[in-house]
């Protein structure tokens, strides 16, 4: 996972009214959250997706299974694509985005995080690498990825220790975007992108399916 920030020009500052705009003229291509590489494209991938404001200066600009996110600051803006450690801060224009290494699905997934204001409230985000076990894993004898299993069992300590109040993902499917995206309209002041029940739910269920297999990979 890595981050891309723009400069402050004449462009950023235009954009900076207009972050649809700007999603566009900045940067042309899909941006991927830890952990994709190697695996096998989905057709949504690829299928385009209206942009939208999730909350505060955070935008949606990925396509239908791809995420991307834009956070518009007044001294440019931030997009998430490029490498860093750990526990590193990306800082501008008053946002403060932290990556937190969460490996297992690749080595280098990475979760970010990041404050929000909407309708005088500030909330808590939750970008999430991966936390999936894709079909094939191998987390037992794994010569090419000894620690696997260790690292996943780090990703869910990490993830479980987050606050969150807007959970947000690789893939739209993390946290049903077509669902929450066709009551934005009707959501009033409160986006419904708004569901720490859910990111609660959406950690349990993937750590539940991981010790599921890592249980029946260890069985004899």
């Amino acid at each position: 996972m890595t981050v891309w920030r723009s400069t402050e020009s004449e462009s950023t500052r235009r954009g900076a009214r207009n972050p649809r705009t700007a999603a566009a003229s900045v940067l042309v291509a899909v941006l991927c959250l830890g952990g994709n590489v190697g695996a096998q494209p989905s057709p949504d991938w690829t299928e385009p997706f209206p942009p939208f404001r999730i909350a505060g200066n955070l935008y949606y600009v990925g396509s239908k299974g791809l995420a991307s996110y834009l956070i518009a600051t007044p001294e440019g803006h931030i997009l998430i694509n490029r490498a860093l450690r750990d526990g590193d801060e990306v800082k501008l224009g008053g946002t403060v985005l932290v990556a937190h290494l969460t490996p297992g699905h690749t080595k280098g997934c990475t979760t970010w995080t990041l404050r929000v204001e909407e309708g005088g409230e500030t909330y808590d985000v939750v970008i999430v690498g991966s936390p999936n076990v894709n079909p094939g894993y191998r987390l037992v004898d794994n010569a090419s990825y000894p620690q696997i299993a260790a690292d996943y069992e780090r990703t869910f300590r990490v993830l479980n220790a987050l606050p969150c109040d807007i959970l947000l993902g690789a893939h739209g499917s993390y946290f049903d975007l077509e669902a929450k995206y066709a009551r934005l309209k009707e959501a009033g002041q409160r986006t419904p992108f708004i569901d720490p029940e859910g990111y609660r739910t959406f950690v349990a269920g993937k750590e539940r399916a991981f010790r599921a297999e890592l249980e029946k990979q260890r069985s004899p």
